[in-house]
């Protein structure tokens, strides 16, 4: 037994180092691989952020919440990862929801109370007080005043006007173009799979 090990160790040495060296080879790939990987989402990071900031809205007050919200850098595919992205789109496209209904010309409580009635969510101003009890009478009565002579309200009916309608259709088709124009082509391009996503994650949480 003892000669035959001592025949094959030369074999066995060789193949070892063979093994050894395939295996630095292996790993040095994989090391410029992921270095590559890395600076690529370097670049995509920075690239996004530099057309996140060329674009609207220049008054943000809720985009600062959620950068101090993410706190350290969660960790990558953790949920806390998840919830801190969500958390920032949430918190972005308020901002822009905001820039696009003061560009309008209405004040809050006015777009609230437009979108109500465009949503066709009370039949009477009855109902709208039952919805909104954060706003004062006068103020939703004033509110709702004002789109009438605006003539964004019908008169007699508590419904949208063509003219109102499409005003408020605008304030959405603004706020999407404020949330989305900065997003890179490659994100974009995976939308449906990240709202699907999102979808099954809420979903998942009950």
């Amino acid at each position: 037994m003892e000669v035959f090990l001592e025949a094959i160790a030369p074999a066995g040495q060789e193949a070892l180092k063979r093994m050894q060296e395939q295996w630095q080879a292996d790993n040095h790939a994989l090391g410029h691989s992921w270095a590559l990987q890395v600076e690529k989402a370097e670049y995509e990071a920075q690239r996004a952020e530099r057309q996140f900031q060329a674009v609207e809205p220049e008054n943000r007050r809720h985009t600062p919440f959620a950068l101090g919200y993410r706190g350290d850098e969660p960790p990558a595919g953790s949920f806390a990862q998840l919830d801190a992205a969500v958390y920032g789109l949430w918190q972005v496209r308020d901002d822009c929801h905001m820039a696009a209904w003061r560009a309008s010309g209405l004040s809050g409580p006015e777009v609230e109370v437009l979108t109500r009635v465009w949503r066709e969510e009370a039949a009477d101003e009855a109902a709208l007080a039952d919805l909104l009890t954060h706003q004062r009478p006068q103020d939703m009565s004033a509110a709702v005043t004002r789109l009438r002579t605006d003539d964004l309200v019908e008169r007699d009916a508590l419904k949208t006007t063509a003219k109102g309608a499409s005003a408020r259709q605008k304030i959405e088709d603004d706020t999407d173009r404020l949330f989305f124009t900065p997003w890179p082509d490659d994100v974009g391009a995976k939308s449906a799979w990240i709202a699907e996503k999102l979808i099954g994650v809420n979903t998942a949480l009950g």
